[in-house]
């Protein structure tokens, strides 16, 4: 169980434990009942930094969907400029007898 705690809250832990351990006015059911809340409050702290990198990944991921939006209509407006500027070319040489 030990092992699956990340190492910042294993140290968390075990100073909590080895304050517990050297005090001698706690029996043993109190000092199980803290590790247990320590352990309990390490989990929700992780849970919680994931849920905040999953918000920030989210508006990560938006920003570059708005962007790749923006992007796509400046191509599709030079897209139309540029047909715009051939079919003038295409009309000035006809005009001029070139094609």
């Amino acid at each position: 169980m030990l092992a699956a705690i990340q190492s910042p809250q294993r140290v968390r832990f075990l100073s909590v434990l080895e304050m517990s351990c050297s005090s001698t006015k706690w029996n043993f059911h109190q000092w199980v009942a803290q590790a247990l809340e320590q352990v309990e409050r390490a989990f929700e702290k992780t849970a919680k930094s994931d849920k905040a990198s999953k918000l920030a990944e989210a508006k990560i991921n938006a920003l570059k969907e708005q962007q790749i939006r923006r992007l796509q209509e400046k191509l599709i407006h030079k897209n139309e400029g540029i047909a715009e500027l051939m079919k003038e070319n295409v009309q000035a040489k006809k005009a001029n007898g070139d094609l």
